[in-house]
């Protein structure tokens, strides 16, 4: 059996396709997996780590401003289009899975092409391009709640599942006492993660930085700051910077008082996985297509977070809410985390591995050796 993945632009789009690929691997050890991606080493990187084979193509992006970029890369799509029917013919897939991201349209329709069956799943709180352009090809469209699904749902109803979205098995698994002897941190001592996604985020690390001697009163920080964003000077007994955690930062996670982050849809899937209260600064709707403020409200609204956007995005609205969260013995934590828990969908991946393998139809190859 051999199924394809792609998708890309971020590492939020490759980890929750690694996450169901885990899931199919533990029923299937011998499955073979390959990943069209777009030419970028750090995804392949973590992508040939999870032991998947990898084929980098072209890839276009459509921006939503007016540039003549988008001109250019109407023909990087189409050689992406075409490099992808050239591996897809080459590995003869069973069935192939897109986690989105704009690398993932050529694969997608190229396996439509082929008429090889394909899953496209969203992870956000409403429908991006990449989804869309995808949905006509689909055999089926994954959403992880059912109002993300109503944009595309009067005209592909038949396509639609809900799902929710992958979570990584360390994430559901971590061990706080772990994550606190990472730290040498005693039980008790408050720990505030700060995570700004696998490219980092300026905004949050800016904040930060204004506020680090206040910020560090309330709790040792852990602060993810993404590639290149290390700052030198920047010392302190109850501060640690890094650019990017790997497998430790799910037992991190699982210690963390308050997670301060984007709103990026897979991450707040492992925050609620982890049950963790959240202090969000998406990105705006002019940085964005205004997916992560939707994300955000929600989580808001269901009492799990606090928002920071727009002119509250700002170290004072920030610490303002620190001292607000660890007054009072830390109860609107905890109720911040019991509302987390509940936005949680479990077994996310269990459902998905379920979809993609119902579509699973023997190689060609092994039809052709009968």
């Amino acid at each position: 059996m051999k199924i394809c993945f792609t998708g890309g632009g971020t590492a939020g789009h490759i980890m929750p396709a690694l996450a169901v690929m885990e899931e199919i691997r533990s029923r299937n050890p011998a499955c073979d997996f390959l990943w069209i991606g777009r030419y970028s080493p750090q995804e392949r990187k973590l992508v040939e780590e999870a032991g998947c084979r990898w084929y980098g193509i072209c890839a276009g992006k459509w921006r939503r401003y007016a540039s003549l970029r988008n001109f250019f890369d109407v023909f990087q799509v189409l050689a992406g289009f075409f490099q992808s029917l050239y591996v897809l013919r080459r590995e003869r897939p069973s069935v192939v899975f897109s986690k989105g991201g704009f690398v993932s349209v050529p694969p997608l329709w190229a396996a439509h092409l082929l008429g090889i069956p394909t899953i496209t799943h969203e992870s956000d709180a409403s429908p991006g391009l990449a989804t869309r352009l995808n949905a006509k090809a689909a055999t089926y469209i994954c959403f992880p709640y059912e109002r993300a699904a109503c944009a595309l749902k009067e005209k592909y109803s038949e396509k639609i599942r809900v799902t929710g979205n992958p979570v990584r098995r360390i994430f559901l698994t971590a061990d706080a006492s772990k994550g606190r002897a990472l730290l040498g941190l005693q039980e008790g001592e408050p720990l505030i993660v700060i995570m700004g996604g696998s490219q980092g985020a300026r905004q949050i690390n800016n904040m930060i930085d204004a506020c680090l001697p206040l910020l560090t009163e309330y709790g040792f920080v852990f602060h993810q700051r993404g590639k290149g964003n290390v700052r030198s000077g920047f010392n302190h007994e109850r501060y640690m910077q890094l650019e990017f955690a790997g497998a430790e930062l799910a037992h991190v996670l699982a210690a963390a008082d308050v997670v301060i982050s984007r709103a990026g849809a897979g991450a707040l899937s492992e925050f609620t996985a982890m049950g963790k209260a959240m202090i969000l600064v998406p990105l705006e709707e002019n940085a964005s297509r205004g997916d992560q403020l939707l994300n955000a409200r929600r989580m808001e609204k269901a009492g799990a977070a606090v928002v920071l956007s727009e002119d509250r995005a700002n170290s004072i609205h920030l610490m303002d809410t620190i001292q607000l969260l660890f007054s009072s013995d830390k109860e609107t934590i905890r109720h911040m985390e019991a509302a987390s828990v509940s936005m949680n969908v479990p077994d996310a991946c269990g459902r998905l591995a379920d979809l993609i393998l119902s579509c699973v139809r023997p190689d060609i190859s092994d039809r052709e050796g009968d």
